[in-house]
């Protein structure tokens, strides 16, 4: 009996945390489940369940699933054509109302016999991940906020400068189970919709973001008495006050003095923050949303920065900053210097950790399935009598099912080793772009140039090995797969050239333009070579045998050499 099974797209993962996660209220990736059985039974069928470690750690609970119209502990479907799908499944409830545990999923495949007794024949459990919701995110911001101490400022993440500009939506259900798009524009109820927003995820709450992006709602206003004049220390030291960067560099910066020491007395006799975010004043916009924003906006509040509702309230001697655009350019220009040459997470090696089926008590890994790894690794057999050699891991987002040959495994590591090369030369990349908008020099400039022809040559070749040799075979087998990536490498020549135009005209005017249009194309590359990884190589790993993989392996470093000879 072999199985395997696959998830019609990755659930989140979550870098700081290292961890798989995913909402409560979206609803789960499709379920795909394919059995070879060799003995042909015909009275098989699935049973898809969510899953957590019990109070005894021998057992399993399960969590509960929202079947379409009517809640229970798993779906059952039976297989037809050796293959069974589960969709439109939601989840019952979070990691935190099971005493914090992650979750897992759980197949088993299930045979009934004349007298109606099951049996359970094979099982397949996943590596866990967390869900959550946003209301228990709200209790733990609340708490962090009411915690009132010095490190309240950290509740500021930095965000990527491309929310200053990204088009936004709210997307909501009609009465008719249709979905409306309602616009995320510069006003009090675009400010709203992106608050109220379901479908934007981790959304930034950063004071500096809200102020510019709803410049006609959010203002900030700023100690006269402190700041008389604006300018770049005193935008630095707002940023500061949010608490960005997380070192401050700037020379008698007032935010780092009152974080450490307090607010300062002023002449009149009031200790106040130097920076508050206020809503400005506006006769059309209803009370009742005010009050809204304001109980929304009241995140902002740290010791070193304020939030007022009405800024008639604070004393004449607080006058609005209003040269937004140059704070969007500082904080895109220190963003750059603070963030863009550190390495992102390789997740890939994450990927290449799973086929060999990591423990993930560890960190990200496969199923536990290794006889010397403690109680664990006895869960599945105590309550399902299923037993350990019949079962094979599954990671969500994956389907290694049947990659299970050493073969199999090195084409794995053949197919993520062909972007490893990329991987460095997009970080060489952002890097020489992030130095540009500090020092755009000759020299910087003609760094940059190097970097971009060694970026757009390996890119190149990686397009030209998949649509010329990978892709064609795979949709050989599997038609309809892998049309949308060709479709993609042919955008990505596009962006390229628009690359190459800006940096051959490039000024210091233009430095932070062209920092932004390489993090856009940067991220937008990371995210298709991860889904390349994701969602096409589990593909080749299922529907080709050894030596048909064997020969993909030999044609690919064929045409490398050929490259590098006519180099």
């Amino acid at each position: 009996l072999n199985v395997s099974v696959s998830l019609d797209k990755p659930l989140s993962w979550d870098a700081e945390k290292q961890e798989w996660r995913w909402h409560k209220t979206w609803r789960l990736p499709e379920v795909c489940v394919r059995v070879n059985d060799k003995e042909g039974r015909q009275n098989l069928e699935v049973r898809f369940s969510i899953v957590c470690v019990a109070s005894n750690s021998n057992e399993l609970e399960d969590v509960g699933l929202i079947v379409p119209e009517r809640d229970q502990k798993y779906a059952v479907s039976h297989i037809v054509d050796s293959e069974c799908r589960f969709s439109r499944l939601r989840l019952m409830g979070t990691s935190n109302t099971h005493g914090g545990k992650r979750f897992h999923f759980l197949v088993s495949i299930v045979e009934r016999d004349s007298l109606g007794n099951q049996y359970v024949l094979a099982s397949l459990i996943s590596s866990a991940f967390s869900v959550y919701s946003r209301k228990d995110a709200d209790k733990k911001r609340k708490k962090s906020e009411s915690a009132g101490s010095a490190s309240e400022v950290s509740i500021h993440s930095p965000f990527s400068p491309e929310l200053f500009t990204r088009v936004f939506v709210k997307k909501i259900s009609d009465h008719h189970g249709r979905t409306v798009e309602e616009p995320i524009d510069n006003s009090w109820a675009g400010l709203m919709r992106y608050f109220q927003a379901p479908n934007i995820r981790f959304k930034s709450r950063h004071p500096a973001l809200l102020a510019v992006r709803f410049s006609n709602v959010v203002v900030i206003l700023r100690d006269g008495e402190h700041y008389p004049e604006s300018g770049e220390f005193t935008l630095r030291s707002f940023l500061c006050a949010c608490g960005f960067p997380p070192q401050c560099r700037t020379p008698n910066c007032l935010s780092c003095y009152v974080r450490k020491n307090g607010p300062i007395g002023s002449y009149d006799g009031t200790f106040l923050a130097a920076w508050h975010i206020s809503i400005r004043q506006d006769y059309t916009r209803p009370p009742e949303a005010t009050r809204w924003i304001s109980e929304h906006l009241s995140c902002v509040r740290s010791n070193t920065l304020g939030f007022i509702q009405d800024p008639s309230m604070l004393p004449p001697r607080f006058i609005p900053t209003d040269d937004i655009g140059d704070l969007q350019e500082l904080y895109i220009k220190l963003y750059s210097l603070e963030f863009a040459a550190k390495a992102k997470p390789d997740r890939s090696t994450d990927r290449n950790d799973s086929l060999r089926m990591e423990d993930p008590r560890n960190g990200y890994g496969g199923m536990i399935n290794d006889q010397n790894r403690g109680q664990g690794s006895d869960l599945v057999d105590n309550v399902l009598r299923a037993e350990k050699h019949e079962l094979r891991p599954f990671v969500p987002g994956a389907d290694i099912g049947t990659a299970d040959s050493a073969t199999k495994s090195q084409f794995a590591e053949f197919f993520v080793g062909l972007s490893s090369d990329i991987r460095q030369l997009r970080n060489d990349f952002s890097e020489a772009s992030s130095v540009l908008v500090s020092e755009c020099t000759e020299e910087n400039i003609q760094v940059l140039e190097a970097t971009y022809c060694n970026l757009a040559e390996a890119l190149a070749m990686h397009c030209r090995i998949a649509d010329t040799i990978l892709f064609p075979e795979l949709v050989k087998r599997k038609p309809g797969v892998a049309e949308a990536y060709s479709v993609d490498h042919y955008k990505q020549s596009g962006r390229l050239t628009q690359l190459h135009d800006l940096i051959s005209t490039l000024d210091e005017a233009k430095a932070t333009e062209l920092f932004l249009q390489v993090y856009r194309f940067t991220a937008l590359d990371t995210e298709h070579v991860e889904k390349e990884e994701e969602h096409l190589l589990p593909y080749f790993l299922v529907n080709f045998a050894d030596h048909e993989l064997i020969d993909l392996m030999k044609k690919v470093e064929t045409a490398q050499a050929n490259a590098k000879l006519i180099q």
